[in-house]
């Protein structure tokens, strides 16, 4: 018979007949009865038709396949936002349940926390009671320990005092022995 004729899938935007002879296209039988005899001008406007005419069913095959394309992705847009909007009512349920349990918590800490403030607000207090307690005992002892070292300040200089007067009269007392032996050297040595 003739050439082979590619087959026809559907779905595909490009779907229109590629074999001319195929006897049920009109525009193919048209171009057959144009194409027997008649002058190339008449050819080439039978030929600008059936041109024309596959472009328009070219076009035609792209609006098809771009609309069913259109309407697939807006089901699926739909489907997804369905879906998503199922799963944050799902979350959001999931929250509100979970919500007295975290208040229940929430007054549970905020609670210790009160206490905690309060347990350190008291043991400031006791620090503060202490420093003062201590900075009261440092004056004390420093008041006290000034006045021992007074004390032994004018201890030590009656020491001193009494050790020189000791000392001058041990000098003294060394030096008439001394001059006392020193005349009766003189005296036994002149007699």
């Amino acid at each position: 018979a003739g050439p082979a004729v590619p087959e026809r899938r559907e779905g595909w935007p490009w779907q229109f007949q590629l074999n001319a002879r195929r006897p049920s296209s009109p525009m193919a039988q048209q171009l057959r009865a144009l194409s027997g005899g008649r002058t190339n001008v008449v050819n080439a406007t039978a030929r600008a038709s059936y041109e024309s005419a596959l472009m328009s069913a070219v076009r035609r095959q792209m609006d098809a396949f771009e609309e069913k394309w259109e309407k697939k992705l807006r089901q699926e847009r739909r489907d997804f936002s369905a879906t998503t909007l199922d799963r944050l009512f799902d979350r959001v349920n999931v929250l509100e349940a979970q919500q007295p349990r975290v208040e229940k918590r929430l007054a549970e800490l905020d609670g210790k926390v009160k206490g905690l403030s309060d347990e350190l607000q008291g043991q400031i207090r006791q620090v503060h009671l202490l420093d003062d307690r201590r900075w009261e005992w440092k004056q004390k002892i420093e008041e006290e320990l000034a006045a021992k070292c007074q004390a032994l300040q004018q201890q030590m200089q009656a020491l001193v005092a009494s050790s020189r007067s000791i000392s001058l009269e041990e000098d003294s007392r060394q030096q008439r022995t001394w001059h006392s032996a020193l005349e009766e050297g003189l005296s036994a040595a002149a007699r």
